[in-house]
C-alpha cells in the first residue's frame, strides 16, 4: 500500500489503477498493448501511466480499442464507410502548434484620473455669502463663479493695499501679495483695482472645466482657515485599474495599447499604459496596471467594472481551425478523426481564438487529427448513439451495469482520490491540489455516459473533489473525506467482489467511515474512537480470517487499532 500511495504522489498514478490494469490483463496474450481510458489515442506496448494525464493504462481489447467499442471520451465513435465519407465532405486537419494570440487580458475597474481632480478651499477663515453650486454633480467651465466669500481678514488687507498704494509703490506690492496668498484670485483682484475699492464679499472662481464631485458647505456656513470648500472633477479622461496577474506583468510596460470593453458590452475603448504600479498584491497574485482612456461622452462612469485586454507579442500556442471546434451548452468538442473511417467526438479546452485559429488548452496533443469539415453530422450521429445508450442505462442498477476496464479505471481514480486524503492525513503531509483534477475529469466524464445512480455518485464526487482542493487544514480535510467516501460508499458496495480482491476495506469510527487499503491495522483519521470494518456483501470470508481481527474487538489505539 505505501508504495502504491508513493507512486499516487511521483506520477500522480492511481493507487486502485494498477490492481484495475493487473485485474484485467489476460496473460495468455503476448501482444498485450495498452492505452489511457482519458486519452485513447495514446497506445503503448508496455503498462505504466499516461503522459498527459498520469492515469495507469489499461489493457486494448480485441478490435483496437479500449473498453467499450462505440465510447470515445465525449460521446460513442462513429465509423463511416470510404464512400459515404466522400458524401459528407469530411476534411480533417492536424493539431499543431500556432504563433498566435499575444494578448493579455485582466479585470479591471474605472476610477476618477487624479490628475484632472482640483480642490477649492478657503485660505482665510469667514462665511459663504452665496453659493452658485448647488449639488453634487453641477457642471462649471473655467472662470465660472463658484461662490462669494466674506472674510474680515480679506476686507483688512485689501483696505491695507488701498492705504499702502497712496503712500508706498513697495509696500503696495507687498499687500497685493499678501492678498493672493488669503486666496483671493487675480479675476477678484481685477475687480478691486478696477472698483478703486475693497470688495466686502470676495468672488471665488472655477480655474478649470469640471463636475463637482464633493460640496461639504451650504450657503451661509461659516468656514475656518483651509476649510475644503468643493472639489472639481473632470472625466473628459478616466483611468482603468486592471488587475493583471503576476505572470502577465513582465510583458507590460508604459505607453502599450490596451483596449477597454465595459461590462455592459459595446465597442472597446483604446487606451495606453500610463503607470505599472511598483507594489504586488499577495493576497490576489496580482499587480495593478493603469490605462488612461479618453471619456469624452462621459460613458467610463468611475466604480464601474471593465475587461482591458493588452496587445503583446505573439506566441506559439497548440491551436486548430477554429472551424473545427463544436460550441454547446456541455462546452466546446472537437472531432477526432482516428483513421480507418473512425471517429471520436471530444471535450476540449478552448483559449484564444485569431486569425483563424483556436487555442486548445487541454483535451488534444500536437500530431493529432481533427476534423474541419462534415463534423457536425459526425457529432450528431455519435449524439444520437449516445442518447441512446443513456436511455437504456438510466434505470439499469449499477451491480448490472456493464462498464468497460477502461470505464472501471476512471472511476477507481475517485476511489484514489479517497485513498490519497487517508494517508495524508496518516502520514502527515499536504496534499497537493493539482492531485485531484484527473478524478474530477474522470468523474466527469463517467457522469456524462451514466445518468443514473452512478452518474448522480460522480456528480457529488466531483463537487467533493473539487472542496478538498481547497482544503487546508486537518480538519477540512477531514470532513472532505467522510464526504467523499459517503458518496462513493453506494458504488462501491455495489461492486464487493472487485474491491475486496483489490484490497480495500471501509471502515467506521463514531459513524464517520473512511477507506483503506492492505491488511495492515487500519488507521482512525477521526481520532481515537472504536473502529468498526464494514463486511464486504458476499465477501470471501478468508479475508476476515486473514486479517485475525473482529469487528467488535477492534479498537483505535492513538490512530491505530489494538488486539
Amino acid at each position: 500500500m505505501l508504495s502504491a500511495a508513493i507512486a499516487f504522489l511521483a506520477a500522480p498514478a492511481p493507487i486502485v489503477g494498477a490492481g484495475t490494469a493487473a485485474y484485467a490483463q489476460s496473460s495468455e496474450d503476448d501482444e498485450q498493448r495498452y492505452t489511457c481510458p482519458m486519452h485513447p489515442h495514446y497506445i503503448s506496448d508496455d503498462p505504466g501511466n499516461c503522459p498527459i494525464c498520469g492515469m495507469d493504462l489499461v489493457p486494448l481489447e480485441a478490435g483496437g480499442e479500449a473498453g467499450s467499442a462505440e465510447t470515445g471520451e465525449a460521446g460513442p465513435t462513429v465509423t463511416i464507410s470510404p464512400a459515404m465519407l466522400q458524401t459528407v465532405g469530411v476534411r480533417t486537419a492536424e493539431v499543431e502548434r500556432a504563433a498566435f494570440g499575444g494578448r493579455i487580458e485582466a479585470f479591471a475597474q474605472i476610477a476618477a484620473n487624479e490628475r484632472l481632480q482640483s480642490s477649492v478651499s478657503t485660505r482665510a477663515a469667514g462665511w459663504i455669502e452665496r453659493l452658485r453650486v448647488r449639488a453634487v454633480g453641477d457642471e462649471v467651465a473655467a472662470g465660472d463663479l463658484l461662490f462669494e466669500f466674506y472674510s474680515p481678514d480679506l476686507v483688512a488687507a485689501q483696505m491695507d493695499y488701498f492705504s499702502a498704494r497712496a503712500s508706498n509703490a513697495r509696500r503696495a506690492e507687498t499687500s497685493l501679495r499678501r492678498l493672493e496668498a488669503l486666496g483671493m484670485g487675480p479675476i477678484a483682484i481685477a475687480r478691486m483695482r478696477e472698483r478703486g475699492e475693497p470688495l466686502r464679499v470676495v468672488p471665488v472662481f472655477a480655474e478649470r472645466d469640471g463636475v463637482v464631485s464633493e460640496l461639504n458647505f451650504a450657503e451661509g456656513d461659516y468656514l475656518p482657515v483651509g476649510a475644503g470648500v468643493l472639489t472639481l472633477q473632470d472625466y473628459s479622461t478616466v483611468w482603468v485599474i486592471a488587475e493583471a496577474p503576476q505572470s502577465d506583468l513582465v510583458h507590460l510596460a508604459e505607453g502599450q495599447s490596451a483596449d477597454v470593453g465595459l461590462a455592459r458590452g459595446g465597442a472597446a475603448v483604446s487606451g495606453q499604459v500610463d503607470y505599472i504600479y511598483p507594489t504586488f498584491d499577495a493576497r490576489t497574485r496580482t499587480g495593478r496596471v493603469r490605462v488612461v482612456v479618453p471619456n469624452p461622452s462621459g460613458a467610463l462612469r468611475p466604480g464601474a467594472f471593465a475587461s482591458v485586454t493588452f496587445a503583446g507579442d505573439s506566441e506559439s500556442r497548440l491551436a486548430v481551425p477554429s472551424e473545427a471546434v463544436l460550441y454547446g451548452e456541455d462546452g466546446a468538442r472537437v472531432v477526432i478523426a482516428q483513421g480507418g473511417g473512425r471517429f471520436e467526438p471530444r471535450a476540449i479546452e478552448t483559449g484564444l481564438s485569431e486569425n483563424g485559429f483556436t487555442e486548445v488548452r487541454r483535451g488534444l496533443s500536437e500530431g493529432e487529427t481533427v476534423v474541419a469539415s462534415g463534423q457536425f453530422l459526425l457529432d450528431s450521429e455519435s449524439r444520437l448513439r449516445e442518447s441512446f445508450a443513456r436511455m437504456q442505462g438510466a434505470d439499469t442498477p449499477m451491480s448490472a451495469l456493464e462498464l468497460s476496464e477502461a470505464e472501471f479505471a476512471m472511476v477507481d481514480h475517485v476511489v484514489d482520490a479517497a485513498l490519497y486524503v487517508h494517508e495524508a492525513l496518516r502520514d502527515g503531509y499536504d496534499v497537493q491540489p493539482s492531485f485531484f483534477q484527473p478524478a474530477i475529469d474522470a468523474a466527469e466524464m463517467i457522469a456524462g455516459r451514466y445518468p443514473g445512480r452512478l452518474g448522480t455518485i460522480m456528480e457529488d464526487s466531483v463537487s467533493n473533489l473539487q472542496d478538498l482542493t481547497e482544503a487546508r487544514t486537518a480538519v477540512q480535510l477531514q470532513d472532505g473525506l467522510e464526504t467523499l467516501v459517503e458518496t462513493i460508499r453506494p458504488w462501491l458496495m455495489s461492486r464487493p467482489q472487485r474491491y475486496d480482491a483489490l484490497g480495500l476495506s471501509i471502515y467506521e469510527a463514531n459513524d464517520r467511515a473512511w477507506l483503506e487499503a492492505g491488511t495492515a491495522r487500519p488507521f482512525n483519521p477521526y481520532g481515537d474512537e472504536d473502529v468498526r470494518r464494514v463486511t464486504w456483501p458476499e465477501a470471501a470470508p478468508e479475508r476476515e480470517q486473514a486479517e485475525g481481527m473482529s469487528e467488535d474487538t477492534m479498537r483505535a489505539g492513538g490512530g491505530h487499532a489494538n488486539h
